[in-house]
């Protein structure tokens, strides 16, 4: 499974819920513990994977629990693959 941003979801709601943007790679970031970020790249990568949801471990399960607020607020769509 694979997590990207739905359409709607703009900057500010995503500072509303604790990313920030880092300019230099035009990506939100967000720190959930020491060794855990999230980060949804915006530029700079194949049109398909923008918007995409990710964290240091790339293994999508592990995501969940650092997003799920995200997925409660309906900021999130699940697509296979």
């Amino acid at each position: 499974m694979k997590y990207y941003l739905k359409d709607h979801v703009t900057d500010e709601m995503l500072v509303a819920v604790g990313f920030y943007k880092y300019r230099v790679y035009e990506e939100f970031l967000r720190n959930v513990s020491d060794d855990v970020q999230i980060w949804i790249p915006l530029e700079n990568v194949a049109k398909y994977e923008k918007r995409r949801l990710y964290n240091n471990y790339g293994e999508n399960a592990l995501i969940i629990p650092y997003i799920q607020d995200l997925l409660d607020l309906n900021y999130v769509e699940v697509r296979n693959g």
